[in-house]
């Protein structure tokens, strides 16, 4: 398509999606409520920058409209988050069931300064082992929290709760 350029008649055919139904509990194993939940594509890609799916008051959440394959499943709180990795195979109009549990998290605060300590802003990125994005996963509670408290700043950023691991931090 050029620019400017309009396409009538346009046929998009979209295949019957499947869906995870996530069981998420702490580690005693009480449900969680209000987890949310982080899908990865089987090559470790965030299916969604910004998830919006959270468990409710019986841990459970659904995340539904996935294409086949397999993804990478976890959930955080506001101090808590699973292991990274579990991996479910999605099938079309089938849902899959997959079990998370949370630990405690790290909260990783990161301030960015020049040589003279004045705030420089920067974007950064954190890598767990497995060469997967951590800085960019948000949730809308994270989201809405931050609005009403300590606000974004490009020279300030908090990260997490990251799972027990190593982590690689660019900016």
């Amino acid at each position: 398509v050029r620019a400017d350029e309009r396409i009538d008649d346009l046929q998009l055919t979209l295949s019957e999606g499947g869906s995870l139904e996530v069981s998420v509990t702490d580690s005693s194993g009480a449900p969680v409520d209000g987890a949310s939940l982080f899908i990865r594509d089987a090559s470790g890609a965030p299916v969604e920058m910004l998830s919006m799916t959270t468990t409710n008051s019986r841990g459970i959440g659904i995340y539904s409209g996935l294409s086949e394959g397999e993804y990478q499943v976890s959930a955080r709180t506001r101090s808590e988050a699973s292991a990274e990795g579990a991996l479910a195979r999605v099938s079309a109009g089938a849902t899959e069931r997959v079990e998370l549990t949370l630990e405690s998290g790290t909260l990783l605060k990161v301030s960015m300064t020049d040589s003279e300590g004045a705030p420089v802003r920067a974007k950064l990125r954190v890598l767990d082992s497995g060469g997967r994005e951590h800085a960019a996963y948000l949730s809308l509670t994270m989201v809405t929290s931050a609005m009403t408290s300590e606000g974004f700043s490009g020279s300030r950023q908090t990260i997490g709760p990251l799972p027990p691991g190593r982590y690689r931090i660019f900016a």
